[in-house]
């Protein structure tokens, strides 16, 4: 009987298990198969309770949309009762968000929720609620009836079935549950919901890697948000988010095709090279890769990634044997993909980072490439400092060698920098990242970034690090014109969030690691109204300082000051506020001095002149032999310059006088044929400026009429110039170089406020005229004094109004409005830019925000232009400037 009993018992758990078991429906069986994302949790409600007191919370509760899912939670809390029982709901079984993409640009979410009559109750209570204020409806769709509430976020379709509650306000997307529900040849959801705890996290998120590049497309018009899990299947991450950071960590599964590929990192390299020295703090994302073995890893990823990139002559690959493992033997293991901040181009500036195990046989094989597909007889060689710059003619070769996220890239600029060969295909970028490293202005000597990497698995394998900041200017040039406004509302809250960094390294066979970290400000950083003045040195003279202050690199000892006083003496200040020496002068400075090494590369000298002659001082306060050289003409200079063409120290002084005769004078003060002068006629609107694109030298030459005039070395004019504006002219332009004489551009603009921008080769690239409120308004172009920007100024009978460069208004002061005031434009990077405009005749300096928020609320007392200088590891400026007869610093 026992046994009989038994064996009915064990044929009842049988049947359930086999039949009514397999009937009972999940929720990986509701959720449609094109889900990008899964949210999991039963913490919801303390979990955001949480978050809501953290800075993470703080900061970003200021967008729209993310402060009404607080006020939202807290309605729904009290129409339950406020006891505690929506968290009740809600953690008794685990709560689901699915999000799928439901058209070009939109997306939307459905929730899930397991029913059972607790839960239904207090369901009916929170839809009671809305029932009573809210329009209600419903319809039959395939047997299912679907409620629909129209309220002030638009209609709510919801339903029950299964066992499960579910709701969406698409009512396209709960119905693509219904339909999900009655396919019985559904294909297994990616995810395994459920299959681990939670007990360490605060929720869970399943990603899809697979549709994770449709949702990025619902913001932006092109590729330019591309997925970085091309590889992946899925992945299951735990959230949590701590006080300045969310941490999300998991299990990355890799797609079948890809396992060769992925395979290639299961060691981790011996030792990760020192690279953060080498990324400029301009760097708005940087790519990262990790391979012990580079020969096996590259030939991963062309199997993987198929045939050579397009654009990429397979060809050439083949002649100068590219392809050959052999011939990259000097590769080593990490590889990095740096793309810089965008300002004004359409496009991003990039740069490879390759490492070398042996960096000589790295070198001397891209020397040998450059000369195999060179048709010059001379290879390109460019010196800055102790950097060579090279070039090899041949078009995307990064793609070549490290596959198709390096694609893009036109011929190469090179050079060897440590154990890296860093690659671009625009000079400029490359000189720029080299004065970055000279200045350490990098990651390796920024504290904030420092310190955010230490928040980042050691031995990543390949990562992506995000400075959001940094990105955001080009992120804004490519989102839809649907989401412009969103981002543009909510500029300043998503920037709160500084950092964003995606990793994964190798577990286990077969098995990755995957991590993301975002990481916000601190709630009193980017405040500019918090910052206060604090005096660091004050250095008094018996009379008025009239010139200066020039800020000029020493070299070794740091930063020198120069000024010059009512009694024409030429002051030198150093770095420890003592005044080294007082020269005497015949006459007021013409120009800024410039920092010359005519008696050898350690001697550290100052050329300057003033009305009739050319000085160059040694650091000690002596002339140097053979100056001042008296310049023969009967006019008073009016402007000044030093050209070094080829950095060789064969200077050339550059002055014209008030005349517009323009005269280039040698170390021996002999005047050049050609410049003997040139008869310009009309007076210069600045100092003829040097310009070099490849090997060809270009003279900036542009006048106050509004002629525009481009010569060569022996004072020949280019074909394409004289360009004539036909208005008198602002001062002030800005160069931005291209890689070639026909990409390199120049913009001025007239008084009355028309934008002319020319090319090298004399083609108008573009003409705007800038609105014109009042007949008396009138223009200046003010450029960055690091030169990657510009902003327009207008001066009227309303004040001093900033304009960028589209047009749009950034700030307008009424109470600055002299004629006299001078504006300098500093822009470090995107949250670091100072405009600083000085007003003679009330003897004040304003210090503004981009917003045009003045420093500590307070302007200076101070007569003269300021230098700014800014420190990234102390976040701090120093401005240096005149008050009478004072030579002040101060920080802020």
């Amino acid at each position: 009987m026992f046994l009989g009993a038994l064996g009915l018992v064990a044929t009842g758990v049988w049947v359930y298990l086999t039949y009514f078991r397999q009937n009972e429906f999940k929720a990986e069986d509701l959720i449609p198969r094109d889900a990008v994302l899964v949210y999991e949790s039963k913490r919801t409600i303390p979990a955001w309770n949480r978050l809501s007191y953290t800075t993470f919370g703080k900061q970003l509760s200021k967008v729209s949309g993310y402060s009404n899912i607080g006020q939202r939670l807290a309605i729904l809390d009290s129409i339950t009762g406020r006891n505690g029982r929506l968290d009740d709901l809600l953690k008794k079984e685990p709560f689901y968000i699915s999000t799928h993409v439901t058209s070009r640009d939109e997306f939307g979410f459905i929730f899930y929720l397991k029913s059972d009559p607790a839960t239904d109750k207090i369901l009916y209570q929170i839809l009671s609620h809305y029932l009573k204020s809210s329009n209600a409806g419903s319809y039959n769709y395939r047997g299912i009836e679907i409620k629909r509430l129209n309220g002030k976020g638009g209609p709510f379709h919801y339903f029950t079935a299964n066992g499960y509650f579910v709701g969406s306000y698409s009512s396209m997307l709960a119905e693509d549950v219904i339909r999900t529900m009655e396919d019985r040849e559904r294909k297994p959801l990616s995810f395994m919901l459920g299959s681990r705890s939670m007990a360490l996290s605060d929720a869970r998120l399943h990603i899809n890697p697979n549709r994770l590049p449709a949702l990025l497309a619902c913001f932006s018009e092109d590729e330019f948000l591309e997925s970085p899990m091309e590889w992946a299947s899925t992945i299951e991450s735990d959230l949590k988010v701590t006080d300045r950071h969310l941490v999300m960590g998991g299990t990355v599964k890799t797609k079948p095709g890809a396992k060769n590929y992925l395979d290639t990192f299961e060691k981790a390299p011996n030792g990760t090279p020192e690279w953060s020295k080498l990324i400029s703090n301009r760097t708005a994302t940087l790519w990262t890769y990790a391979a012990p073995d580079y020969g096996r890893w590259r030939l991963a990823t062309r199997t993987m990634e198929g045939p050579v990139p397009a654009g990429t002559d397979g060809k050439i690959s083949v002649d100068f044997h590219l392809d050959q493992p052999e011939e990259l033997s000097w590769l080593g293991t990490n590889h990095l993909l740096a793309t810089l901040e965008s300002v004004e181009a359409d496009e991003h500036d990039r740069l490879v980072y390759a490492h070398c195990s042996d960096p000589k046989v790295g070198e001397r094989y891209f020397r040998d490439l450059s000369k195999r597909v060179s048709s010059q007889k001379e290879p390109f060689l460019e010196k800055i400092g102790k950097y060579n710059i090279r070039h090899v003619n041949l078009g995307n070769l990064p793609a070549i060698f490290f596959g198709k996220r390096f694609s893009g890239f036109g011929d190469v600029f090179y050079c060897r920098i440590g154990d890296f060969i860093v690659m671009t295909d625009r000079l400029p970028v490359l000189r720029r990242s080299l004065r970055d490293i000279e200045t350490e202005n990098t990651w390796g000597k920024s504290v904030d970034k420092v310190r955010f990497m230490k928040e980042l698995t050691p031995d990543e394998n390949m990562g992506l690090i995000v400075d959001t900041k940094r990105f955001w200017n080009g992120f804004m040039r490519k989102v839809r014109p649907e989401w412009q406004a969103f981002f543009k509302d909510n500029a300043f809250s998503l920037r709160q969030i500084k950092h964003i960094a995606f990793g994964v390294r190798h577990d286990k066979q077969g098995v990755y690691q995957g991590s993301l970290v975002a990481e916000v400000a601190e709630s009193n950083e980017n405040s500019s109204q918090g910052r206060e003045f604090n005096t660091l040195s004050k250095v008094s003279a018996d009379t008025l300082r009239i010139k200066g202050p020039f800020i000029l690199n020493s070299g070794g000892n740091g930063w020198d000051i120069l000024s010059q006083t009512q009694d024409s003496l030429l002051r030198l200040v150093t770095r420890d506020d003592s005044e080294l020496w007082a020269y005497p002068f015949n006459g007021t400075l013409v120009d800024s001095p410039v920092r010359v090494h005519t008696s050898g590369k350690k001697n550290t000298e100052y050329a300057m002149a003033t009305s009739q002659s050319i000085y160059v001082m040694k650091r000690d306060g002596f002339p140097v032999d053979g100056f001042p050289i008296k310049v023969d003409s009967k006019y008073d200079l009016a402007t000044f310059n030093v050209f070094d063409y080829d950095g060789k120290r064969d200077y050339r002084f550059i002055v014209s006088d008030t005349k517009g005769n323009i005269r280039f004078i040698d170390l021996g003060g002999s005047e050049l044929k050609g410049w003997n002068p040139k008869k310009m006629r009309r007076r210069l609107l600045f100092a003829p400026k040097h310009i070099k694109v490849r090997r060809r030298d270009y003279i900036l030459v542009a006048l106050q009429n509004g002629e525009i005039h481009l010569f060569n070395r022996k004072g020949q004019e280019y074909k394409g110039f004289p360009v004539d504006l036909d208005a008198p002219m602002a001062k002030g332009f800005f160069l931005d170089e291209g890689s070639d004489y026909a990409s390199t551009n120049l913009t001025f603009i007239t008084l009355k406020g028309q934008l002319n921008t020319i090319s090298l080769s004399g083609r108008r690239v573009r003409q705007e005229q800038y609105y014109k409120p009042d007949k008396h308004s009138f223009f200046e172009l003010c450029p960055d004094v690091t030169g990657s920007s510009y902003l327009i100024l207008r001066r009227d009978i309303k004040g001093l109004s900033v304009l960028d460069d589209e047009q749009n208004p950034l700030f307008e002061k009424g109470y600055i409005n002299a004629p006299e005031s001078q504006v300098k434009y500093y822009r470090f990077d995107a949250d670091h830019e100072i405009i600083a405009v000085t007003d003679p005749v009330q003897e004040f300096i304003y210090l503004f925000d981009r917003k045009g928020n003045l420093i500590s609320g307070v302007p200076l007392q101070g007569s003269s232009p300021v230098n700014l200088t800014y420190s990234q590891t102390r976040d701090k400026y120093k401005v240096y400037y005149h008050y009478r007869d004072e030579l002040l610093v101060t920080e802020f």
